[in-house]
């Protein structure tokens, strides 16, 4: 299968063959733990497919308890990440579910939640921090709608990120005026008390509603140079990442202030490595496709020609292909691969200069800066 076309299927469906169904089929799909009941493998043990049994409900119908579905597991990675962990007889989990057309359950997704489609005790070291999220929903699911409101508002300081994160996101999805007047006082002073995941989705909400009118002030200016200045561990960092990638794309920033961040980021020593290379990753993600690209490109460079971490080194080599190598740069990148004594990094460069000189690009567009 074509590679972008494996890329549509697994965004939508998931990463294994089981039933899949977006999100925007049912907002408010039901979540539970599930425990798996039977595994069949094949032959290779590269697939197995499991029916799981819902042992508990913690938002949705309590007529799910006892029903079953089915899952997947392939022997591939997704998106750039690792392959996900095989599954093991009785092993349980969290699962995001609703009832399709045919009447049969289904996995689906919900946004609001710290994990795509689910979460499973053997495959997540952060799996407690997610049953803390799950309880917090059913606490939540048990209070009057009017209540709801102030029950989450008493979430969003959680100690637990992905709690805080769950309940900030919740919390501006009901239209109340509380909410109305929180994003305001937000807007003016962000709570820098609140976990980074719950500020990034406060953000998320204050701009779809104040849209141009927020994207520019000196306040959230102020706050995204924190996100990124501060300490932060790898999963925060790499939603903090898609969030800055996504608000480049979206032009919520002035032209480049999200691709500086994200290289403010790359270059916090405060940050763990991992996070770090994710950065470095990134700012050739943002950059694709665009016209004026000069400053990712030479940071790049300087990474490849200067990082003493060779990891980084090879991330902002894979990123630097990316870019096209006009006459000026394709001599850079020549006279500094005579001297390049990894070789990973060096048969990166060779490739690419080989596509220059095939392609055989004149002068950059006149927007380009020289």
């Amino acid at each position: 299968m074509p590679y972008h076309i494996l890329c549509l299927s697994l965004l939508f469906f998931g990463s294994g063959c089981g039933l899949r169904l977006a999100a925007a089929d049912n907002p408010r799909p039901a979540l539970v733990r599930a425990r798996v009941t039977t595994l069949v493998a094949n032959a290779e043990r590269t697939s197995q497919e499991v029916t799981l049994e819902i042992l508990h409900v913690y938002s949705g119908s309590a007529d799910l308890k006892g029903k079953t579905f089915t899952d997947t597991y392939q022997d591939v990675g997704t998106f750039g990440h690792e392959p996900d962990s095989p599954f093991s007889p009785d092993e349980e989990g969290l699962w995001s579910v609703q009832v399709a057309r045919d009447g049969k359950l289904a996995i689906t997704r919900d946004d609001r939640l710290p994990f795509r489609r689910w979460t499973r005790k053997n495959a997540y070291s952060r799996y407690p921090e997610h049953v803390k999220t799950a309880e917090a929903v059913e606490r939540v699911e048990g209070t009057k709608p009017e209540e709801r409101v102030t029950a989450l508002l008493g979430l969003l300081m959680d100690s637990t990120p992905e709690v805080s994160a769950w309940a900030a996101k919740s919390f501006v999805a009901i239209d109340d005026p509380t909410v109305t007047k929180y994003l305001d006082t937000f807007a003016m002073k962000p709570d820098v008390k609140l976990h980074l995941l719950a500020q990034i989705a406060l953000d998320e909400a204050v701009c779809k509603r104040k849209s141009v009118d927020w994207f520019a002030t000196d306040v959230r200016a102020g706050m995204l140079r924190q996100w990124v200045a501060g300490k932060t561990d790898e999963t925060s960092a790499r939603i903090l990442l898609q969030r800055l990638e996504r608000i480049g794309s979206a032009e919520e920033l002035k032209s480049g202030t999200a691709s500086e961040l994200v290289r403010f980021a790359a270059e916090n020593k405060d940050w763990p490595w991992a996070a770090r290379r994710e950065a470095i990753a990134t700012v050739g993600q943002m950059a694709f496709g665009q016209v004026d690209h000069s400053v990712e490109f030479d940071w790049l460079f300087d990474v490849i020609r200067m990082s003493p971490d060779l990891d980084s080194r090879h991330t902002a080599a894979y990123s630097l292909v990316r870019f096209p190598l006009y006459p000026k740069r394709l001599k850079t990148v020549e006279d500094f691969l005579a001297t390049e004594k990894d070789e990973k990094v060096a048969a990166v460069l060779r490739a690419a200069i080989k596509k220059a000189k095939s392609t055989d690009l004149k002068d950059p567009p006149k927007t380009e800066k020289k």
